[in-house]
């Protein structure tokens, strides 16, 4: 849990943001959230802004996933970890695991 009273007399604020408030509570802008994340892909295609891609380790194998929980469990990621897996390997992945 965070501790919010170190940081009562230094007037900072905390801010947290969900992407996904608008489906969450259904909005009435729900559709809008689709057209943002158009946007900023199109941003990103054009160089004009860049993602927080920080590794990108390929296909999700043992090797991999114990690479990036190193990473993670070490802190010293910087940006986002990314694994790729198309849905064949994800099912395979979860059956492998005893489901």
């Amino acid at each position: 849990m965070l501790q919010i009273k170190p940081f009562k007399h230094k007037a900072a604020s905390i801010h947290w943001e969900n992407m996904f408030t608008r489906s969450m509570f259904s909005t009435p802008d729900m559709l809008a959230q689709g057209k943002i994340l158009n946007e900023v892909a199109g941003l990103i295609d054009e160089g004009k802004i860049k993602t927080t891609v920080g590794e990108h380790f390929g296909a999700v194998t043992a090797k991999n996933l114990t690479r990036a929980h190193a990473i993670m469990e070490a802190g010293t990621a910087k940006g986002k970890i990314v694994l790729k897996a198309s849905v064949h390997s994800h099912c395979s992945v979860m059956r492998a695991g005893g489901d």
